[in-house]
């Protein structure tokens, strides 16, 4: 399959923003507004972008494009997410070639950590970011995000797990939490969703159910 067309990039200097009419959600924008302070002015952001696969069409939060280079960012938002069922998208779409790298944050994590969940964008994927950045995430970013980079850079995994402390206005420490990224890149040939698609492409034309449903029945 051929790679999607790529889109007119914005003319150098100018800072591309997302059109916040498109965005559907809080969480939506709170990552945007965080994103964008350091974005490069050679990325464009394509809110709420729609996909064709031959397994019907998706709309991605946002898409990233610079260049050759398609990053998808996924908000999940609690109510409205199946994770199972979003593993498979991905898969459709990484393995059509649509995107190169998907990320998805949880809703609470973008509420509580927007920052680090910029951050995990930045450790895999700096041309994605202007140069100020590399100067301001140190004050940006938590602690314990920053320690856990500096002793296992986990480079390889497609889900991290990041434990954290939650404090008050005082820096006091009132408890433990997590954050959860999921990274699925196309160019990984061993990742979990290698194994879906190879089902997916058996069954042009069928729907995520009926795919789920063909994977339940194999041996």
């Amino acid at each position: 399959m051929n790679r999607a067309q790529n889109f007119d990039l914005s003319v150098d200097g100018a800072q591309c923003h997302a059109d916040r009419l498109k965005l559907e959600s809080p969480i939506e924008t709170l990552f945007i507004d965080a994103f964008e302070k350091y974005v490069s002015s050679k990325v464009e952001i394509y809110p709420q972008h729609e996909v064709q696969t031959p397994w019907g069409m998706f709309r991605l939060d946002f898409l990233l494009q610079l260049g050759e280079k398609r990053i998808a960012i996924e908000c999940d938002g609690k109510d409205f997410h199946d994770a199972y069922r979003d593993e498979w998208r991905d898969a459709l779409m990484l393995g059509s070639n649509l995107t190169d790298s998907i990320y998805r944050f949880r809703g609470k994590d973008l509420f509580w950590n927007v920052n680090d969940c910029v951050h995990l964008i930045y450790f895999y994927d700096k041309d994605l970011f202007n140069s100020r950045y590399q100067y301001n995430y140190s004050r940006l970013i938590t602690e314990d995000l920053q320690e856990r980079l500096d002793e296992d850079p986990f480079v390889d995994q497609e889900t991290h797990w990041i434990d954290y402390a939650i404090r008050d206005e005082n820096n006091r420490m009132t408890g433990m939490a997590n954050l959860v990224i999921h990274r699925r890149c196309q160019a990984d040939k061993k990742a979990f969703w290698n194994s879906l698609f190879s089902i997916a492409e058996q069954n042009h034309g069928a729907s995520i159910e009926q795919l789920i449903s063909l994977k339940e029945r194999k041996p």
